[in-house]
């Protein structure tokens, strides 16, 4: 069935099924849901370190995610540039040296937070 033939059948009153497009769109969106307000998290979570910063597993810890959902989060939050490698390590529990990680601060102390709304904008907010 092409996308005319899904048309004429909806003004016929006849439910059609979601095209595989559809589908596809709508699982992206919620997967990017997702994903930033699990950025939301581990950035929230190194935020409320401070100075101290945080490794993943503090930071699989403190927020409850496992190591598969935190690293990729916090990788990617890397990327766009909202925390660093410290250079810095930090003893696990099995007593391993781990990267701490802060947030990036502005030469003003400023806190730039480019992360996606829900509505998918990105948001740039100062946090002092």
């Amino acid at each position: 069935m092409n996308g005319r033939d899904g048309d004429a059948l909806t003004r016929l009153g006849v439910q059609c099924p979601a095209t595989t497009r559809d589908t596809s769109l709508a699982a992206q969106e919620a997967i990017q849901n997702a994903k930033t307000e699990l950025q939301r998290k581990v950035y929230e979570y190194i935020f409320t370190c401070g100075e101290d910063g945080a490794t993943d597993e503090e930071i699989q810890m403190g927020t409850g995610m496992n190591g598969n959902s935190e690293r990729p989060r916090r990788q990617e939050l890397e990327k766009l540039g909202v925390i660093f490698n410290t250079g810095l390590t930090r003893r696990t529990v099995r007593g391993r040296p781990a990267v701490i990680w802060r947030i990036r601060r502005r030469d003003d102390g400023t806190v730039p937070v480019r992360l996606r709304n829900q509505d998918g904008s990105i948001s740039r907010v100062n946090r002092g």
